[in-house]
């Protein structure tokens, strides 16, 4: 049954994109743990979350290679902001590559350091943000 779901979502979700489909290509070609990028149609659900939600502020805390950051960011609004956190340099730094090559990444703010530091110099609401 849940390769039947998964098919189909497959078969109804819009195909990747080729900005998003290199950033894959280059996780699993130079880090150490690609597994733990999240898949396209984890992404598309993200993507459509944030919309459904009407977010516009939204907090991620580990940001690896930025792929979830990207889509978040894709489905805020122009004035959104995503604020993600992360303390590996490597990472970040393909994350940032490819943000700057979407023109939804200048929704997207890196806060370099450990999170639990990080969250005491962040202030406001948010409307999506870990549990």
């Amino acid at each position: 049954m849940q390769k039947k779901i998964e098919q189909y979502c497959q078969e109804h979700t819009n195909p990747e994109s080729k900005l998003l489909h290199e950033l894959v290509t280059e996780t699993f070609a130079h880090t150490a743990f690609p597994e733990m990028e999240i898949g396209h149609l984890e992404g598309a659900f993200l993507r459509i979350l944030v919309r459904l939600l009407r977010a516009k502020r939204i907090l991620e805390l580990g940001t690896f290679t930025g792929y979830s950051s990207l889509v978040m960011a894709e489905g805020l609004p122009d004035d959104g902001k995503l604020i993600t956190c992360d303390i590996d340099p490597e990472t970040t730094q393909i994350a940032k590559k490819y943000w700057s090559r979407s023109p939804h990444g200048k929704k997207i703010e890196l806060r370099f350091g450990p999170a639990l530091e990080t969250l005491k110099t962040i202030e406001g609401l948010f409307d999506l943000e870990p549990v």
